[in-house]
């Protein structure tokens, strides 16, 4: 049917080679059947996404634990992030894992726990 309607286009002079629209017919075309006018709307919102979290006085964990409760909050705080410390020879190696992703961080050797 679409190609049927091409080629009677075509025929009338409407449509040209590649069966592209005539630049006047498109014109004319276009000025008969002018698009219906839309309702003006206003749309307010934030305008600026919340800055990534701070690190102060170096607590990192802080930091972390308050970006992952913006990324996830409908979940309890307390679900969202696990931290693991484990003695070693070389001395306290922590870890995190953040369980919505099921991805783990392991931290280097310290010599205390902070």
């Amino acid at each position: 049917a679409l190609f049927v309607m091409a080629v009677t286009l075509r025929k009338k002079g409407y449509l040209d080679e590649s069966n592209q629209p005539r630049a006047r017919f498109l014109m004319e075309a276009r000025a008969s059947c002018s698009a219906p006018r839309r309702p003006t709307t206003v749309s307010i919102g934030k305008t600026y996404p919340r800055d990534t979290p701070r690190v102060k006085g170096g607590n990192f964990a802080a930091a972390l634990s308050e970006l992952a409760q913006r990324k996830w909050p409908k979940l309890p705080s307390n679900s969202i992030l696990k931290y693991t410390d484990t003695e070693t020879e070389e001395g306290w190696i922590s870890s995190v894992t953040v369980v919505p992703l099921g991805n783990s961080f392991r931290g280097i050797p310290c010599a205390s726990k902070r």
